[in-house]
């Protein structure tokens, strides 16, 4: 995709950044998920009246149950991006790690950058699951640095990512994606949004390029959708 196109739909996000602040990360998802559905559901009803107004075949035109069959109910899940360094500065905080669990959440065919989270989204999509947790605990301890390398290639925002143990006080401790996600300072970009975009866009390739981040990669099929949907904002 063009620089031009991510922008572009940058732009668009950006618009709800005021209100994201405001409401908070839950209720921004629980409105932009019924937002598509509602959008859904309007573009199911115009496929329908498109096909019963057709020629029917053998007497009977394509039902509604067909049609939602092949655009399946859509689905939102807002991950923070966790970062390698963050990650080790919260799992240094342990004396003792008990419990590692990762989530692996439905993506939008994003390939995972590790053969074992691919074959469990194989075996997750095979069982029809909308959610897949596999889980590590050791009353003990586990080994800290063996978790940190487990847990690398699930940083990427398709996973949830969740520990519990004993801080080095003596505290119960549980952390989560929000725990360790990518902070970065950033100086005041001014109202004007395609500045704004531009400015987070860059910053964003930045961290993908210098490997502060992790980047799943998207299969050919996943991009021409993509770039279809950013040529809704290309004027």
């Amino acid at each position: 995709m063009a620089k031009q196109q991510y922008l572009e739909v940058a732009n668009f996000i950006l618009r709800f950044g005021d209100q994201l602040k405001m409401i908070g990360l839950e209720a921004f998802r629980s409105t932009m998920i019924s937002f598509i559905k509602s959008t859904r559901h309007d573009y199911l009803k115009r496929l329908y009246d498109e096909h019963r107004a057709l020629p029917s075949i053998a007497g009977k035109h394509t039902t509604r149950k067909a049609i939602e069959k092949d655009i399946p109910q859509p689905t939102l899940e807002l991950i923070e991006v966790a970062a390698e360094e963050e990650l080790r500065d919260f799992v240094d905080r342990y004396k003792t790690l008990r419990d590692v669990q990762v989530s692996l959440v439905q993506t939008n065919d994003e390939i995972d950058n590790d053969d074992f989270f691919r074959q469990m989204r194989v075996q997750k999509e095979r069982i029809g699951s909308d959610k897949t947790t596999y889980q590590h605990h050791q009353k003990d301890g586990l080994v800290k640095s063996e978790a940190i390398e487990q847990l690398q290639s699930a940083l990427g925002g398709t996973a949830i990512i969740r520990l519990e143990g004993i801080s080095k006080d003596g505290d119960k401790l549980v952390g989560n994606n929000e725990h360790f996600k990518v902070r970065l300072p950033v100086d005041e970009v001014g109202d004007d949004v395609k500045v704004a975009a531009s400015t987070m866009f860059n910053l964003y390739m930045s961290m993908i390029e210098q490997r502060r981040i992790p980047a799943n990669e998207s299969p050919p099929s996943t991009l021409i959708q993509i770039n279809k949907v950013a040529d809704l904002f290309v004027e």
